[in-house]
């Protein structure tokens, strides 16, 4: 009987849970200036980005090889309050991408139908400057094109799997090529949560049963 009770609450749970706003795909990476340079840093200088955006990105090419993700902006803005964003940290110099600037999402699956490398890039635009077109991207290529199955949008990506991997920025004239140190992919799952209530749920009404147990009997 208890097990049956703790099943239907977590079922309940579940279908609550359908139909809530979309999550986020979070990418963060830290890296070091190889080459270029100008008033921001020089070579060796730390960076760091954090990359956001909603888990509900479309493909906007039939190609099955090649699959374009917020293409110029389309997906800028999502839910009520949460939005597309980006942003590039060096030497204390936060550069951040608003929603009335661009993301280009691509991701590219070569299989035998398709020549060249399995791909990742997203490239951010940080909007007009003196210096002409401002954006920084990251870019992930797998020469041995096994990195990815397909051209749809990647749960997983992991900087082991790619032969080569980076992330430029340029900006007022001045570019920055940079290696890429660490990297984070996630995408949040709701039914972790879930899982978390579900395998507290026993353990709180075991308590709750135990404490009215010890209740003193009422007096006669």
């Amino acid at each position: 009987m208890k097990t049956k009770i703790t099943a239907t609450i977590c079922t309940a749970i579940a279908i609550a849970t359908v139909g809530v706003a979309e999550g986020t795909v979070i990418i963060q990476y830290q890296g070091t200036i190889t080459s270029g340079g100008g008033p921001l840093g020089r070579v060796g200088d730390l960076f760091a980005v954090v990359l956001k955006f909603p888990t509900t990105l479309v493909d906007t090419n039939p190609d099955s090889g090649f699959g374009p993700y917020a293409l110029y902006g389309t997906y800028r803005a999502f839910g009520s309050s949460a939005y597309v964003n980006a942003s590039y940290l060096i030497n204390g110099n936060t550069l951040s991408v608003s929603t009335s600037n661009y993301f280009d999402i691509f991701v590219g699956d070569s299989d035998s139908a398709h020549s060249g490398s399995d791909s990742f890039e997203v490239e951010a635009f940080i909007g007009p400057t003196s210096g002409g077109s401002t954006f920084f991207n990251l870019f992930m290529v797998d020469t041995t094109k096994t990195a990815l199955d397909s051209d749809r949008f990647p749960t997983t990506l992991d900087l082991a799997d790619f032969t080569t991997t980076g992330s430029n920025l340029f900006i007022d004239g001045s570019s920055y090529f940079g290696r890429i140190d660490s990297f984070s992919y996630v995408i949040p799952e709701p039914t972790a949560g879930i899982m978390l209530v579900c395998t507290a749920l026993p353990t709180l009404l075991r308590r709750r049963r135990t404490r009215r147990a010890m209740q003193p009997l009422p007096a006669s």
